[in-house]
């Protein structure tokens, strides 16, 4: 069950996480970075110029899945550390997490990338939030592409309040109500061999592609990944990889595929 692990252990986890894994790319680690799949959860590192530690801005790990052909398809990141500032050792660690929305119990649900939100009027509460497409009725060919924000309340693992969001040609973000009888399917970043990022629709992903557009039965969950555990995505090819900003804004990011624990 996508609740097998409980919130509080989740965020105690996670609650660092990165708000976004894509950006501009430009591969350029001294170490190329190395990962590993095992009890402890997904871990990465690499290595920059020592030089360049003071000025970095933002280290970031993320993770997800060797789909194949040099290609691989994100699921969450966290943020990364200064492993070894004189060796310009860099990296991160996190539990493997599957993230999942769902409208019935999770008999059906989508596989999805999720961010975290800092969120520091309010600790106790953390914010989760999904890009999406939404079919509206009749209009299956005009996706509208939604933010899902979803509030959680750590001390009782309850969801306190979820909404979605679109971006309107003015550039205005509005609250979004879609129609029950619309579908939905959730936004999946996917790192292409040449390095650059494509969202993809997790219909690619899923079956069935899609779940209804009902928001007042829309539920998140968590399903903690371990190495041998039967779960799909504990038997499939694990990938791992790290971007970093520095102070003048470039940006250095790369994946790799990741050996699982014997």
């Amino acid at each position: 069950s996508p609740t097998a692990a409980s919130w509080s252990a989740v965020l105690d986890t996670v609650y660092n996480a990165g708000a976004d894994a894509v950006g501009a790319i430009d591969s350029a680690f001294v170490i190329p970075p190395e990962g590993l799949f095992d009890s402890t959860g997904v871990s990465v590192v690499a290595g920059i110029d020592p030089a360049l530690v003071p000025s970095l801005v933002e280290i970031t790990m993320v993770y997800g899945l060797d789909v194949g052909d040099g290609t691989f398809l994100v699921l969450g990141a966290a943020a990364g550390t200064v492993v070894d500032a004189a060796q310009g050792i860099v990296g991160g660690s996190i539990g493997l997490l599957r993230y999942e929305l769902s409208v019935d119990g999770f008999t059906n649900s989508l596989l999805s990338y999720y961010s975290l939100v800092p969120n520091p009027e309010d600790p106790a509460i953390a914010i989760f939030t999904t890009q999406m497409f939404y079919f509206a009725p009749g209009a299956e060919d005009q996706p509208i592409l939604l933010t899902l924000r979803v509030a959680v309340e750590i001390a009782t693992d309850t969801v306190v309040n979820k909404a979605m969001y679109v971006t309107e040609e003015s550039g205005t973000i509005a609250e979004f109500t879609p129609d029950p009888a619309g579908t939905l399917q959730a936004i999946v970043p996917l790192v292409n061999a040449d390095g650059s990022i494509t969202p993809v629709n997790s219909a690619q992903f899923d079956d069935p592609p899609s779940i209804p557009a009902r928001l007042d039965l829309l539920d998140v969950g968590f399903q903690l990944i371990l190495p041998g555990d039967g779960t799909v995505i504990s038997q499939s090819p694990i990938a791992a990889g790290l971007r970093i900003v520095d102070s003048g804004g470039t940006v250095t990011f790369a994946m790799v595929a990741v050996p699982t624990e014997a």
